[in-house]
């Protein structure tokens, strides 16, 4: 299968509850969603790009992004995000997705490209890495991986964090696909936009590049190091707080293991 059959979800809403309305910020000409867009059209056709958000409010915003660059949208569920993205692969025919988040602008496409033929050639359910900064990440999921989560998971309103459930080597394969390094603890750096601060600093990234679209890993990963303070890394987190419950049913266990590494 080509990558090229491989949809890229836009995953993104427009009540964002840290900084609203965070879709709409600009940068430059762009909102940051369109950035993003443009970002992944260096490695991605059109008819592979899909914004994927939910019902409730932003629809005119959305639409008129759709429209402008005539890539495809799907409206679905507001919490059970497992179930929207689901509808969205069987409505445009996908077997297996990229989550590529609206928090993260920057998404380095070359790498999601490595992802993506990685998934496909060793038949994955879930391949990630953990070797990039957080910010530049995405993910790739295959549709029956998907399926199974969704028979066996307790909370369908805990999907929002999806990372979670496919963290578990004992229910999928995974992968972590290994990107080489340019100084060590460069995974312990961020450019994930969650806080106003994170939007200024992103800002003042592309203030100092001409090449806004097809600006380096090394030169982001330079800027981080320069200009921000690396974020410790974590060993594990529970599946059950009081924001979700990412458990499994017949889950035994309280704690997930993700090896020492910043989530997506």
């Amino acid at each position: 299968m080509s990558f090229k059959k491989v949809g890229i979800f836009i995953i993104s809403r427009i009540n964002s509850k840290r900084l609203p309305k965070k879709a709409t910020l600009k940068v430059g000409k762009d909102n940051l969603i369109e950035f993003l867009y443009k970002r992944l059209k260096l490695c991605f056709d059109n008819n592979q790009i899909v914004i994927c958000t939910n019902s409730l409010r932003g629809k005119e915003f959305y639409k008129s992004i759709s429209q402008r660059y005539k890539i495809k949208i799907f409206f679905g569920e507001n919490t059970n995000v497992l179930k929207r993205i689901i509808k969205c692969m069987e409505k445009y025919n996908f077997r297996n997705f990229a989550r590529v988040t609206g928090d993260n602008p920057l998404t380095d496409p070359f790498a999601l490209k490595s992802l993506i033929n990685n998934h496909l050639k060793n038949k994955n359910d879930y391949t990630f890495t953990s070797s990039l900064p957080s910010g530049l990440r995405a993910e790739v999921f295959s549709l029956t991986a998907l399926k199974k989560a969704e028979k066996n998971i307790i909370d369908h309103n805990s999907t929002e964090y999806l990372t979670f459930y496919f963290k578990r080597k004992d229910y999928f394969k995974t992968e972590d696909v290994k990107f080489k390094k340019f100084f060590f603890n460069e995974p312990n750096y961020s450019i994930s936009i969650d806080y106003l601060k994170d939007y200024v600093l992103l800002k003042n990234l592309l203030k100092k590049n001409n090449n806004r679209y097809n600006i380096s890993r090394k030169l982001i990963s330079f800027f981080l190091k320069n200009n921000t303070k690396p974020i410790k890394l974590i060993n594990e987190v529970p599946l059950k707080t009081y924001k979700y419950d990412v458990s499994f049913k017949g889950d035994k266990k309280k704690i997930l293991n993700i090896s020492k590494q910043q989530l997506v």
